[in-house]
Protein backbone atom coordinates (compact mmCIF):
# COMPACT_ATOMS: atom_id res chain seq x y z
CA UNK A 1 0.00 0.00 0.00
CA UNK A 2 1.61 3.21 -0.87
CA UNK A 3 0.91 6.73 0.62
CA UNK A 4 -1.67 9.09 -0.33
CA UNK A 5 -1.78 12.63 -0.20
CA UNK A 6 -4.37 13.23 2.52
CA UNK A 7 -2.07 11.13 5.00
CA UNK A 8 -1.74 12.22 8.25
CA UNK A 9 1.55 12.07 9.92
CA UNK A 10 2.36 9.81 12.92
CA UNK A 11 2.54 13.28 15.23
CA UNK A 12 -0.53 14.52 13.82
CA UNK A 13 -2.34 10.90 14.20
CA UNK A 14 -1.54 11.22 17.55
CA UNK A 15 -2.58 14.28 17.98
CA UNK A 16 -6.10 14.34 17.13
CA UNK A 17 -6.18 10.75 19.13
CA UNK A 18 -5.55 12.50 22.12
CA UNK A 19 -2.59 10.22 22.55
CA UNK A 20 0.83 10.72 24.07
CA UNK A 21 3.20 11.98 21.70
CA UNK A 22 6.29 9.66 23.57
CA UNK A 23 4.71 7.03 21.33
CA UNK A 24 5.86 8.53 18.33
CA UNK A 25 9.79 8.48 19.62
CA UNK A 26 12.29 5.14 18.41
CA UNK A 27 12.01 3.18 21.41
CA UNK A 28 8.27 3.14 21.27
CA UNK A 29 8.31 2.13 17.55
CA UNK A 30 7.44 -1.71 16.55
CA UNK A 31 9.81 -4.42 16.25
CA UNK A 32 9.82 -5.47 12.87
CA UNK A 33 10.91 -9.05 11.91
CA UNK A 34 11.29 -10.96 8.22
CA UNK A 35 10.77 -14.64 9.03
CA UNK A 36 7.89 -17.14 11.10
CA UNK A 37 11.00 -18.33 13.06
CA UNK A 38 11.93 -14.75 14.49
CA UNK A 39 8.82 -14.07 15.12
CA UNK A 40 7.87 -17.44 17.13
CA UNK A 41 11.66 -16.29 19.27
CA UNK A 42 10.07 -12.61 20.16
CA UNK A 43 7.28 -14.35 21.39
CA UNK A 44 8.63 -16.79 23.45
CA UNK A 45 12.05 -15.78 24.38
CA UNK A 46 12.03 -12.17 23.54
CA UNK A 47 11.27 -8.76 25.10
CA UNK A 48 7.77 -8.47 23.26
CA UNK A 49 6.06 -6.93 26.80
CA UNK A 50 4.90 -3.31 26.34
CA UNK A 51 6.71 -3.97 22.51
CA UNK A 52 4.64 -4.43 19.48
CA UNK A 53 6.38 -6.94 17.16
CA UNK A 54 5.15 -6.92 13.41
CA UNK A 55 5.87 -9.69 11.11
CA UNK A 56 5.58 -8.59 7.79
CA UNK A 57 3.06 -10.52 5.31
CA UNK A 58 2.99 -12.79 8.66
CA UNK A 59 -1.01 -14.28 7.96
CA UNK A 60 0.99 -15.54 5.06
CA UNK A 61 4.01 -16.43 6.83
CA UNK A 62 2.22 -18.62 9.49
CA UNK A 63 -0.27 -20.13 6.97
CA UNK A 64 -3.24 -18.73 8.47
CA UNK A 65 -4.84 -17.10 5.31
CA UNK A 66 -7.72 -19.52 5.66
CA UNK A 67 -8.46 -18.48 9.26
CA UNK A 68 -10.70 -15.97 9.08
CA UNK A 69 -14.22 -16.43 7.57
CA UNK A 70 -14.49 -15.13 4.10
CA UNK A 71 -17.47 -12.99 4.67
CA UNK A 72 -15.64 -11.75 8.03
CA UNK A 73 -12.64 -10.10 5.52
CA UNK A 74 -15.63 -8.56 3.33
CA UNK A 75 -17.36 -6.53 5.90
CA UNK A 76 -13.51 -5.39 7.27
CA UNK A 77 -12.46 -4.04 4.02
CA UNK A 78 -15.89 -2.67 3.03
CA UNK A 79 -17.61 -1.19 6.17
CA UNK A 80 -17.21 2.48 7.43
CA UNK A 81 -17.53 1.54 10.90
CA UNK A 82 -18.16 -0.84 13.62
CA UNK A 83 -21.69 -0.87 14.17
CA UNK A 84 -21.80 -1.48 9.99
CA UNK A 85 -19.29 -4.48 10.16
CA UNK A 86 -21.29 -6.18 12.55
CA UNK A 87 -24.56 -5.46 10.61
CA UNK A 88 -23.46 -6.91 7.69
CA UNK A 89 -22.27 -10.22 9.15
CA UNK A 90 -25.12 -12.97 9.22
CA UNK A 91 -26.56 -14.39 12.19
CA UNK A 92 -25.25 -17.56 11.48
CA UNK A 93 -21.53 -16.44 11.51
CA UNK A 94 -22.38 -14.00 14.68
CA UNK A 95 -23.31 -17.04 16.14
CA UNK A 96 -19.80 -18.55 15.62
CA UNK A 97 -18.18 -15.63 17.01
CA UNK A 98 -16.96 -14.20 20.51
CA UNK A 99 -15.48 -10.63 21.05
CA UNK A 100 -15.83 -7.78 23.34
CA UNK A 101 -16.47 -4.36 22.27
CA UNK A 102 -14.83 -1.40 24.41
CA UNK A 103 -16.23 2.31 23.63
CA UNK A 104 -14.22 5.80 24.99
CA UNK A 105 -16.39 8.68 25.07
CA UNK A 106 -15.46 11.66 22.86
CA UNK A 107 -14.58 13.33 26.03
CA UNK A 108 -12.78 11.02 27.89
CA UNK A 109 -9.42 9.02 27.33
CA UNK A 110 -10.60 6.09 29.46
CA UNK A 111 -12.27 3.04 27.73
CA UNK A 112 -14.81 0.90 28.87
CA UNK A 113 -16.22 -2.21 28.02
CA UNK A 114 -19.66 -2.77 26.74
CA UNK A 115 -21.71 -5.44 28.82
CA UNK A 116 -25.37 -5.06 28.17
CA UNK A 117 -27.18 -4.67 24.78
CA UNK A 118 -29.40 -1.39 24.48
CA UNK A 119 -32.68 -3.37 26.05
CA UNK A 120 -30.18 -4.07 29.04
CA UNK A 121 -29.96 -7.78 28.20
CA UNK A 122 -26.11 -9.24 29.03
CA UNK A 123 -23.99 -9.47 26.19
CA UNK A 124 -22.40 -13.15 25.51
CA UNK A 125 -19.23 -12.45 25.39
Amino acid sequence: MGKTENALSLEDALSIAGWPAALATAEKQPRVVHTAQEFRESLLVGQHIDRVVVLRDGVRLLDQQHAVPPPLIHAARTQPSTTAFLDALDESLLSTLRGRVYITESDERDEREVKKADDGTPLDT
